[in-house]
């Protein structure tokens, strides 16, 4: 987020672990809903979900994660796609359609 928006003129925040609740199998879940004063339709979750869970599912945007590598490309595509995110109404419809989330389970969290 430092990085795309080192202004924070984009974006009004984010979640970290310390906003997370703890599954019973040891797993980080990211949970939106706790925001109160804003729309999940204009809110999304960016994570590589390696040990973490988001929900409501339809407002992540899975992205891999990153290791060190020098031709690594994901901060960019990620890039375009939230330049593309703002001229929806409704992040999580498009979030759902995109990335084909229905076939994310959560039973290993």
């Amino acid at each position: 987020m430092n990085f795309i928006d080192p202004m924070k003129k984009i974006f009004s925040g984010f979640l970290s672990k310390k906003n997370c609740f703890k599954s019973k199998k040891g797993f980080f879940i990211k949970d939106l809903r706790i925001i109160s004063n804003k729309n999940l339709k204009d809110m999304i979750i960016v994570d590589c979900l390696k040990n973490n869970g988001v929900l409501p599912i339809e407002n992540l945007v899975p992205i891999l994660k990153w290791e060190n590598d020098p031709n690594d490309h994901e901060l960019k595509y990620l890039t375009k796609y939230l330049i593309h995110l703002t001229k929806v109404d409704d992040c999580s419809i498009m979030n759902f359609d995109h990335f084909k989330l229905e076939e994310l389970s959560y039973e290993k969290y």
